[in-house]
């Protein structure tokens, strides 16, 4: 177990300094699932609110970052995976405020 745990903070120590905004956004929705998850089975719309919250900051973030950044090959996939959390964001906004 400790070899495993070791290997997983070298890896996650090496990304936030490699690529700490990608690192930033991987966090915000690996909290963004535990948020939703927690969501589903505990129905509180706290819950939801949060992870809409989470999304919509990384889906921000990686707009941001695509638009100022040089032109890359991955941009439009960049682009279209933004576009999509940011629906999300706004699907999960919808059922929050069927909760309510």
């Amino acid at each position: 177990m400790t070899r495993i745990s070791r290997l997983v903070w070298e890896t996650l120590s090496l990304a936030s300094q490699e690529h700490p905004p990608r690192f930033v956004e991987l966090v915000m929705l690996s909290l963004a699932g535990v948020m939703l998850v927690l969501w589903v089975f505990d129905e509180r719309w706290p819950y939801l609110v949060l992870s809409a919250s989470y999304v919509l900051g990384s889906a921000a973030s990686i707009w941001v970052r695509e638009l100022i950044s040089p032109h890359r090959g991955d941009r439009k996939v960049r682009l279209l995976q933004a576009t999509a959390m940011l629906s999300l964001t706004g699907f999960l906004m919808l059922l929050s405020l069927q909760e309510v």
